[in-house]
């Protein structure tokens, strides 16, 4: 996979859209909302050098512990309900 640049805010994997749907101070984080397997629904970039970080369970993993621990820093608007969630049920994860 390529690298993304700073303001890119869809990914195309494999015929496969991926949206930007949040930042923090080190990463960038894209999802297929229409894919239920955390091992294929998260894409996760460095912020320093755009380049592809994890693209499994991994990014998964990381994006709710970021979430959790409060280290977004822009939240995209289409993913807005899906982070309220993940707050409201913090305590499954």
């Amino acid at each position: 996979m390529r690298n993304i640049t700073k303001n890119q805010r869809i990914v195309r994997v494999d015929d496969v859209k991926f949206t930007k749907a949040i930042e923090t101070e080190e990463h960038i984080y894209f999802v297929d909302e229409n894919e239920g397997d955390e091992n294929a629904n998260t894409l996760m970039y460095s912020k320093i050098n755009l380049s592809l970080i994890s693209n499994n369970h991994f990014a998964n993993g990381s994006i709710i512990e970021d979430i959790l621990n409060g280290n977004a820093t822009k939240i995209v608007k289409s993913f807005q309900y899906n982070y309220n969630e993940i707050l409201k049920n913090k305590d499954t994860y």
